[in-house]
């Protein structure tokens, strides 16, 4: 066979004018420094005034206060982004236009395919406890009061949700305020999830859908991204297919978690740094600028994609860092983030669930921890010498999240795409064969594939974002990607991932396309990838262990507030879960520390009043105090028991109820409590004694060992 040159140009298929368009005209205009004076001055009074308002402002006080900035802002964040994507719907709309309709066909179905699968495959769960309640309950607080709070008592009247002021413990942390708790994540989602309740209430089926939706978005932004970058169309339709069909993209696409949204317009993002550098112009620049800023509030590493965005300019268009506008650009990313910093400044002494380091350079070959597992285990860093000598190397970071990828045993990443981004990574230049084969022709073809023609500028890009986003977490002390749910950190590097194995899959499609037509190279490595997530499809609607307990507790917590009257009251270590389903909720403790209020809701709604024995109740001492305590105030030997239910896995046995309360004062022994009048729609049930639970679940478990079978608390890492 004589000597034969894989295609490295454009693809024959592509259309349209040349995408980078660098005629000088685009260039922007020269510096002018009277207006950059003015754009640093601004900038730096800007961050003394924000210095100077925190440390003047008392930290419980400036929560309160950012709870009602920041909603503001970022509804203000999302009309600009809003109102420039019009502005630049026609570039967008031509963009879209010089694909080939075979190509937007393509990512027509593969967009609704993901977004389908996401939405009916993946059985429609949550899978970080109680975090997506949280997430839920804040979106709630903010369609309704404006505030990006989580309530510790509120009440459902005449149709509108409204938040009780109740008294701060001295010592409270400043996150506690009278109005609730102040999370420690970024609002982006909740926001997000606040506009759905505006129209339609608190659903939670619409909150899932808007998560599945995102799956569908970000799949069209990475092969517009694949496409920008390589101009090839069939490498932009296998990023697309391998993005949809990852089973743990899907498998969180129908949860409430932050990271399907957060990867979606982290992708917008990178999509928009390249719309913008194709054509630069002031309404592009202002459609990056908004849709950075409000991407960056979904979760806290997410300000690394200034990076990626950063390495684009440098790449593609440098003289931009010579003018204005793209300094102007950056004005105002900063103007829409006063609340932002304030936010991160403010939580960034959170333990974020661990007593000593979160971040250190030992958790890449160590978890730091030694002795038998248990739920709180002694943090014993030790050197990278000792581990590898020990083979405790393989307990880190580095090692766990590196075999996520090549050989999970949940099988939540196909190793085949882990093939093909190496492929990516050390192929995508030409290649030759020779019929006379010998070593110096076949090292003369291997540097050739390696580097001869390679895109190594467009392939820099994802390479720079897979590091940044999945690189962080090898230094986070609970950034493996098997420390209980925290695979879904996994999702913020699924969209470079999928256009580095894009990029293998296209070098593959050419290597076959040697010995076969390119049509039918093309088809074959199509259905391929089609038949390689046709046997993860168990894996994606696979509920999984995960969380059981929590997961049971929720389910039928959910269940009964579709039983209990209307207008009823519960008292929950989870009021969220109740206040999303329409009733009026407040965390158990205010039955122990103000029963006073406990009081005007029995003397309010008689017989209506509950309190709820969940998770927590079963598996920390702590609040099982405060749930017998409750009992034992506002029931004592009457506390009538409606509904019990008992979950079981292998010898282990919980048992969730639901107690009517009535009043403290008592009428007779054996009658009921004074005040307590009116039949109840719910049957009672036997009385049990709220210290007769059984214990042993939470105190031995296999082989003796104390056992933690419940999921992470619900401030765990994140």
């Amino acid at each position: 066979m004589d000597e034969l040159t894989a295609a490295t140009g454009k693809n024959p298929t592509d259309a349209g004018p040349p995408l980078w368009d660098r005629r000088e005209v685009l260039h922007p205009p020269p510096l002018n420094g009277l207006l950059a004076f003015w754009t640093l001055l601004i900038a730096a009074a800007y961050f003394l005034l924000l210095v100077i308002w925190l440390d003047t402002t008392p930290s419980r006080d400036a929560v309160l206060a950012i709870s009602r900035i920041g909603p503001a802002m970022l509804e203000v964040n999302l009309g600009i982004v809003l109102a420039a994507a019009a502005l630049n719907l026609g570039g967008l709309w031509a963009l879209v236009r010089s694909l080939t309709r075979g190509a937007r066909l393509g990512l027509a179905l593969v967009a609704a395919g993901g977004f389908l699968s996401a939405a009916l495959l993946a059985p429609r769960v949550h899978r970080i406890y109680y975090d997506e309640d949280i997430y839920g309950i804040i979106g709630l607080s903010m369609a309704t009061n404006g505030r990006a709070i989580m309530p510790t008592e509120a009440e459902w009247r005449l149709g509108r949700f409204v938040i009780h002021s109740t008294p701060v413990h001295p010592q409270a942390s400043f996150q506690e305020t009278h109005l609730g708790h102040y999370n420690k994540q970024p609002n982006a989602l909740p926001f997000l999830f606040s506009l759905i309740y505006r129209v339609f209430g608190p659903n939670e089926r619409l909150s899932h859908l808007a998560n599945s939706a995102a799956v569908g978005a970000a799949v069209f932004f990475v092969f517009l991204t694949a496409w920008m970058l390589f101009r090839r169309e069939s490498l932009a339709l296998y990023a697309a297919i391998i993005y949809a069909a990852i089973p743990d993209n899907l498998r969180w696409g129908n949860t409430m978690a932050v990271e399907p949204m957060a990867s979606a317009f982290l992708a917008g993002t990178v999509f928009c740094t390249l719309f913008a550098c194709v054509q630069p112009s002031a309404s592009r620049l202002v459609l990056l600028a908004s849709l950075a800023a409000f991407t960056v509030q979904f979760r806290p590493e997410a300000l690394m994609i200034g990076l990626v965005v950063l390495l684009v300019f440098v790449l593609y268009r440098p003289k931009e860092f010579l003018g204005n506008r793209l300094y102007l650009a950056g004005l105002l990313f900063l103007a829409l983030l006063p609340h932002h910093w304030c936010h991160i400044h403010l939580v960034r002494g959170h333990s974020w669930g661990a007593e000593g380091e979160k971040f250190a350079p030992h958790f890449l070959w160590t978890d730091g921890r030694r002795g038998e597992p248990g739920p709180t285990p002694d943090p014993m860093p030790i050197g990278l010498a000792e581990a590898l000598s020990t083979g405790e190397w393989r307990d880190g970071n580095l090692a766990k999240n590196t075999r996520f990828f090549f050989r999970d045993p949940l099988d939540r990443f196909p190793p085949l795409y882990a093939w093909l981004f190496v492929l990516g990574v050390v192929g995508g230049g030409s290649f030759l064969l020779f019929a006379d084969w010998n070593l110096q022709r076949f090292l003369q073809t291997a540097v050739a594939f390696l580097y001869r023609n390679a895109p190594w500028k467009e392939k820099s890009v994802p390479l720079l974002w897979f590091g940044l986003f999945w690189g962080i977490f090898l230094f986070f002390y609970a950034g493996s990607y098997y420390y209980g749910a925290d695979d879904r950190f996994s999702l913020l590097c699924y969209a470079p991932a999928a256009l580095m194995a894009g990029v293998g899959a296209e070098t593959l499609e050419r290597l076959l396309g040697l010995f076969m037509p390119a049509r039918a190279s093309r088809t074959l490595v199509v259905f391929g990838l089609l038949i390689v997530f046709s046997r993860y499809i168990g894996v994606v609607r696979d509920v999984g262990e995960e969380a059981w307990l929590a997961r049971a507790d929720h389910d039928w917590a959910v269940e009964m507030a579709r039983k209990l009257p209307p207008d009823s009251v519960v008292l929950s270590n989870n009021p969220s879960i109740f206040n999303l389903c329409h009733l009026s909720a407040g965390q158990i403790r205010l039955a122990k520390d103000f029963p006073e209020r406990v009081d005007d809701y029995l003397r309010r709604y008689p017989d209506k009043v509950f309190l709820h024995w969940g998770f927590w109740q079963e598996v920390d001492p702590g609040h099982r105090e405060y749930g017998e305590t409750g009992l034992v105030l506002f029931g004592g030997r009457e506390a009538t028991e409606v509904e019990r239910r008992p979950v079981r896995q292998g010898t282990y046995t919980y048992s969730f109820r639901f107690h009517r309360l009535s009043p403290r004062q008592v009428a007779s022994e054996g009658g009921a409590s004074e005040g307590a009048g009116g039949d109840s729609s719910l049957p009672r049930r036997p009385t049990t004694s709220p210290t007769s639970l059984p214990r042993e679940a939470v105190t031995e478990g296999p082989e003796g060992r104390r056992s933690y079978l419940g999921p992470p608390l619900p401030d765990r890492p994140e």
